[in-house]
């Protein structure tokens, strides 16, 4: 049990996102804008795709919402068919994406499944982390509460959370010596 305990509370890798990005060009509204990188094959991601609803339930007019799931380059888009998959593309306001490779991911530092990057309308990062308190555990936390007033412009709590979820890319072996 001790064991269990531990790695349900232990954090994925969290890396550095980028603090500004350029803002929205397509003509629409100033909105923030979330992103959330996902493995299609993560039991743990599964509350953070469920909290990513919530948080869309009080801010869809307020936000642009981005799911990448990861899909190794040599695998078909079907690869990444799954319960995370269906529950992201049926959250009203949700854009679901691929990410070949992890190759998006990488660019914005996301090394976990579930990591969310919150930039408000100007670009800037906002909020960073994970939106659940545990691996597979619903329900009110800090990372959730941070990514939703970062959103809806509300003084944010904290900017980084850690990221409960498994490894969203694998890492390249190193080279032989």
């Amino acid at each position: 049990m001790a064991l269990l305990a531990d790695y349900s509370t232990r954090p994925g890798e969290i890396g550095a996102a980028p603090e500004q990005i350029a803002p929205a060009s397509d003509g629409s509204p100033a909105r923030s804008r979330l992103l959330m990188f996902v493995h299609p094959r993560c039991p743990c991601s599964t509350a953070s795709v469920a909290e990513l609803a919530r948080i869309m339930a009080r801010s869809t007019d307020r936000v642009d919402a981005t799911v990448y799931l990861f899909r190794p380059a040599s695998e078909a888009d079907a690869w990444t068919q799954g319960a995370n998959r269906e529950v992201a593309t049926s959250i009203p306001g949700v854009r679901v994406m691929v990410d070949p490779d992890g190759k998006i991911a990488e660019s914005f530092g996301s090394n976990t499944s579930g990591d969310v990057l919150v930039y408000d309308a100007g670009g800037r990062l906002r909020f960073h982390g994970g939106i659940t308190a545990a691996r597979g555990h619903e329900g009110d936390s800090l990372g959730k509460s941070a990514a939703l007033a970062a959103i809806l412009g509300d003084p944010v709590p904290t900017v980084d959370t850690p990221v409960f979820g498994c490894v969203l890319r694998p890492r390249p072996a190193p080279a032989a010596e």
